[in-house]
């Protein structure tokens, strides 16, 4: 399963700019109620958790914070609330001026 996943995943995550990257570490602890730190870990060892845990914080991010819907990432619970109602397209446009690109998801993953 990890071959697939990058396989698929790896070039889009490569596109992500660091603003991005910082919200998927904080949405990867909502979604999977870990922190990417203790993902990393748990099926990479500890050595390459601690290598990206270092990396996450030469670009202000922590693998190891816990996400936080009340505190730190409240307004990120707004966007993600924004986006479970359906207003996400239209609030995008209201932004941009322009429809949002389409989001690949590949058929398994979904």
């Amino acid at each position: 399963m990890k071959e697939d996943l990058l396989r698929e995943f790896d070039p889009i995550f490569r596109k992500l700019t660091l603003k991005q990257g910082l919200m998927m570490i904080r949405l990867i602890d909502r979604e999977c109620g870990q922190t990417p730190y203790y993902i990393l870990k748990r099926y990479l060892g500890g050595t390459t958790a601690g290598f990206w845990q270092g990396v996450a914080k030469l670009f202000k991010g922590n693998l190891k914070q816990p996400y936080d819907k009340f505190g730190e990432d409240k307004d990120l619970e707004e966007l993600v609330g924004i986006w479970q109602r359906g207003q996400f397209d239209s609030l995008y446009e209201m932004i941009f001026g322009k429809p949002r690109p389409e989001i690949y998801i590949p058929e398994r993953f979904r």
